[in-house]
């Protein structure tokens, strides 16, 4: 996991040399308290969710994810690949998807909870994530069709809401050095940033 990776490279500092950037990524922590919904004085937050209410008032559902939901959930992380694998290399997607295949053969195993987002019917938004301790929980997919103006802001705010009440910290992992991907989440006013390194084995 990417935390355990930071405490590594903090622990080995003395004999590790460390190479960062000299704007590194950074793994958010959220505080699930007073996050459900969008801080007040992030206004293009609630710009985007209020759009999407408007539009989708009444067609749209909230529902928890299960085990059951792999085959339809893979084909929309399909659809996503095809329409994402364009834009951004291949091989890279080509890996999570795998990766995520590999989380519903292990969903009990990783006791993995997540949420659905449907419009119509149809998935328009999905995330899976699992507790790294009793306090926190890591995020770690979260997917939204282009189709549907602010789906990622929605399925934040109704996970949140119903998948976390049992938790106090939600991590929204790494920004990957995305200026776009930085600011999303910075959007959300996180508690806790810590820098992520790269370390390199002296020889």
């Amino acid at each position: 996991m990417l935390l355990c990776r930071i405490l590594i490279c903090q622990r080995y500092s003395a004999s590790i040399p460390f190479s960062a950037s000299s704007r590194p990524s950074l793994i958010m922590c959220i505080p699930y308290r007073n996050r459900a919904s969008p801080p007040k004085r992030d206004n293009m937050l609630s710009v985007v969710i209020n759009k999407f209410l408007s539009k989708y008032e009444g067609r749209y559902t909230y529902e928890s994810l299960k085990k059951d939901d792999a085959e339809e959930i893979l084909a929309f992380q399909k659809k996503w690949f095809d329409d994402a694998s364009s834009k951004d290399g291949k091989e890279t997607l080509d890996y999570e998807t795998s990766a995520i295949a590999e989380l519903f053969e292990n969903f009990d195993k990783f006791n993995l909870r997540g949420g659905i987002l449907r419009v119509d019917g149809d998935i328009a938004a999905y995330c899976i994530a699992s507790k790294i301790n009793d306090t926190a929980l890591d995020i770690m997919v979260e997917k939204a069709s282009g189709e549907y103006i602010g789906a990622y802001q929605m399925i934040n705010k109704l996970f949140a809401e119903n998948g976390c009440r049992d938790i106090e910290y939600i991590n929204r992992e790494e920004d990957m050095g995305i200026e776009g991907l930085r600011r999303a989440k910075l959007s959300y006013c996180p508690e806790l940033l810590i820098k992520k390194y790269g370390a390199i084995w002296k020889r």
